[in-house]
This record gives structure tokens, C-alpha cells and sequence, in this order.
């Protein structure tokens, strides 16, 4: 199963220090999570604004981007749709 991943210290609260743990399958080498925590983001639709959670998320300092797992999105419930240039996540 893929994991959520950030690049970007910052945006991770609880933050968790991890043992080497590599991690393949972002660019053709093998990189090192160095801890984890979770990211609050904020999705605006239409009107409102959802705010939720991402649990577990890897912290990755040399991955070229930040990454959401579906296959974890969906486990905890949530669900998405893209198109026209979005990408809502629910």
C-alpha cells in the first residue's frame, strides 16, 4: 500500500522521528522517510471550506513532490473526483 508523503517539515504536527526507512516507488532510486505526523490541509468546494486530517504522512526531505495516497484516502473514507482542472478531495 502507498503512504501519504511531504517534502516540507513544516506542515507536519505530531511529528514522529522515524529509523531509516527506505521508500520506493516516487523516482527511479530508493529515498529515506525520516519521520511522520500528520497534515492538516484545507479544501475549498464551491462555498465552503473542509478541513482534514492526513494521518501517518511520511516525511520524505528529498522527494521531488509531495504525494496523497488513494488507496489510503479511500481506507479512511474519503473519496475524490478529478476533472476540469480540479481536485477535490472529500
Amino acid at each position: 500500500m502507498t503512504s501519504h508523503i511531504t517534502k516540507i517539515h513544516s506542515a507536519i504536527s505530531e511529528y514522529v522521528p522515524l529509523k531509516s526507512r527506505r521508500i520506493t516507488g516516487i523516482s527511479n532510486e530508493s529515498l529515506e522517510a525520516v519521520g511522520q505526523g500528520t497534515v492538516e490541509l484545507m479544501n475549498h468546494i464551491g462555498n465552503k471550506s473542509i478541513h482534514f486530517k492526513l494521518k501517518n504522512v511520511l516525511y520524505v526531505p528529498h522527494a521531488t513532490n509531495n504525494l496523497v495516497s488513494l488507496s489510503h484516502l479511500d481506507k479512511e473514507g474519503g473519496h475524490t473526483t478529478i476533472g476540469d482542472g480540479k481536485w477535490p478531495l472529500h
